[in-house]
């Protein structure tokens, strides 16, 4: 396995993803004032990825897989809790440019999901992986945008039952 290139190797099939995921649903919850399920997201997250490992080792793949899956998630978890410390939280008045930007992020998490499965994304990253690779990376990236689209429909919802008298 070339581990230096970005054809063949975890970059941006699995850390990249998954850093984003883990920041995404950081700041979200932080966002939405549930920082104290934080935590127990983050140990959940842990233990999925511990699993994962294990399953890598007892299937032989090569050592840098599980590695770059358990760096790569423990890189995420620090950074993720960092980024989300020095995002401001703002609850701001009623605004079209949130209800355009949240139908955005449902069309970026379509887009998530669609992604690994383009043949440019195949050809271009996935070829020369191994076939665990090419599973996780379509988990992670299907995760990461079913991720996106619920926490925009979420968004979108609770603004307008909060600014229902704005709409009428």
């Amino acid at each position: 396995m070339n581990y230096y290139t970005i054809q063949g190797s975890c970059l941006l099939s699995i850390m990249i993803p998954l850093s984003l995921a883990i920041q995404e649903y950081a700041l979200w919850l932080k966002e939405n004032g549930w920082s104290k399920y934080k935590w127990k997201l983050h140990i959940c997250t842990c233990m999925i990825v511990g699993i994962i490992i294990c399953y890598l080792i007892y299937k032989k793949v090569d050592p840098y897989l599980p590695f770059v899956t358990g760096g790569a998630t423990v890189l995420a978890l620090t950074e993720g809790n960092f980024f989300v410390k020095k995002q401001p939280v703002q609850k701001e008045p009623y605004n079209q440019l949130e209800l355009v930007i949240k139908y955005i992020g449902i069309v970026k998490g379509v887009g998530i999901i669609i992604a690994p499965h383009t043949s440019i994304f195949y050809e271009n990253i996935l070829s020369d992986c191994v076939n665990e690779v090419v599973v996780m990376c379509d988990t992670i990236y299907t995760l990461f945008g079913i991720e996106c689209i619920v926490f925009r429909m979420v968004d979108l919802y609770r603004d307008k039952k909060r600014f229902a008298h704005y709409i009428r």
